[in-house]
């Protein structure tokens, strides 16, 4: 599929630079997060003023979801905006303290995994097994994980009678460190180390 063929792009995107770019009439399993990073670059030397940086996380929250719902495949998805913020263990520890332990759980994995959070949050108990690649943290948390007879899913939270997944995941992100998914996930590529284990959140 090519990427001005995905749904509900082109009204959105109809004005960005971003269908100006050769990238609009290529295949979306053939492009990488390093071509949104140039497209970016090239919109903030030229047009400082627009607003790039909201075409482009609209345009990978469209493709996660197509994604969700077996429409497509493409490594685009797992683009991170740059940041020149970072944040050091002790404020990403303070954040995770902000939040019940089923998403400090989801947060920790979705990061070391650079997941999206629509993509967490869907993660069933199969599924996280057969992920590959992960880290030793991210094995960490499966280990720490509750599996549930009233759910499928990986981390999930009671509400009520039921055990249902964190489908407000990128809410509770916010409240807790004050910026989206995506911005927290930059800052945790630059995260500054101190004395402070990330670990110590999950026991």
């Amino acid at each position: 599929m090519l990427l001005k063929e995905v749904s509900g792009l082109y009204p959105e995107l109809k004005d960005s630079p971003i269908v100006q770019s050769p990238i609009w009439n290529k295949n979306v399993s053939e492009l990488h997060p390093v071509q949104l990073i140039a497209i970016r670059k090239k919109s903030l030397n030229e047009n400082p003023s627009y607003d790039i940086d909201l075409d482009l996380n609209f345009l990978v929250k469209i493709l996660q979801l197509a994604e969700l719902d077996d429409i497509l495949t493409s490594p685009l998805s797992r683009y991170i905006q740059p940041s020149t913020s970072s944040m050091t263990t002790h404020e990403f520890v303070q954040g995770l303290r902000n939040m019940a332990p089923e998403y400090r759980m989801a947060v920790i994995f979705g990061l070391e995994m650079r997941l999206s959070a629509i993509r967490v949050s869907n993660l069933t108990v199969g599924q996280i097994c057969l992920l590959e690649n992960k880290t030793k943290l991210a094995q960490e948390v499966i280990s720490n994980i509750l599996v549930s007879n009233k759910t499928m899913y990986a981390f999930w939270t009671v509400r009520g009678d039921e055990h249902d997944g964190l489908d407000d995941l990128g809410e509770i992100v916010y409240e807790a460190f004050g910026c989206s998914w995506m911005e927290l996930s930059a800052r945790y590529r630059n995260m500054i180390a101190d004395h402070y284990n990330p670990l110590i959140i999950l026991r």
